[in-house]
């Protein structure tokens, strides 16, 4: 069975985060994130991964965002939620994954005031299913697993992590 393997790079000391018990208000809101993911194998060249992060520091968009389905968010006809995703409350990060790429990163800004992070995922098995909403409560490892990403071993002495992408029992 191949694997997808990934290098995480985790900056401005946010690693030391990672490995410790601290929770998301401690490690992520009011910081910026950098991913950095590189595949180490082409196999499985087919295979997509695609979500979209999304932070709001508006409690009435926050209310909308978390009544979306994972189908009415990706809509692209539907103008409510085009026009959420374009306010200056709400800060949408795409993260799209392609299996033969050599490198790809995501940075996230998230907000102070922001008090979740909602997780859409377009390929979704159920598209009627709600976005994962991640709160202060959450531990840190909770955000790498709703994004599929399996840490596999954390090296406190480098910044990288070597993580690879949860195997779909269904594909």
């Amino acid at each position: 069975m191949f694997k997808k393997y990934f290098y995480l790079l985790v900056i401005s000391n946010f690693l030391t985060f990672i490995t410790g018990c601290q929770t998301l208000d401690e490690a992520l809101f009011g910081k910026t994130l950098v991913i950095r993911m590189k595949i180490k194998s082409e196999s499985n060249k087919n295979m997509a991964f695609e979500n979209d992060i999304v932070t709001s520091s508006s409690p009435e968009f926050s209310k909308k965002i978390e009544q979306t389905s994972n189908k009415d968010w990706f809509d692209e006809s539907n103008t409510e939620f085009q026009e959420i995703k374009k306010s200056k409350y709400v800060k949408v990060y795409k993260t799209y994954i392609i299996p033969t790429e050599s490198k790809k990163m995501v940075t996230v800004n998230i907000p102070k005031n922001c008090k979740y992070i909602y997780i859409f995922n377009r390929y979704s098995s159920q598209e009627n299913a709600f976005p994962i909403k991640v709160n202060s409560e959450s531990n840190i490892r909770m955000l790498f697993d709703k994004l599929k990403i399996e840490v596999k071993e954390i090296d406190l002495k480098s910044n990288e992590l070597e993580a690879t992408i949860k195997e779909d029992d269904n594909a």
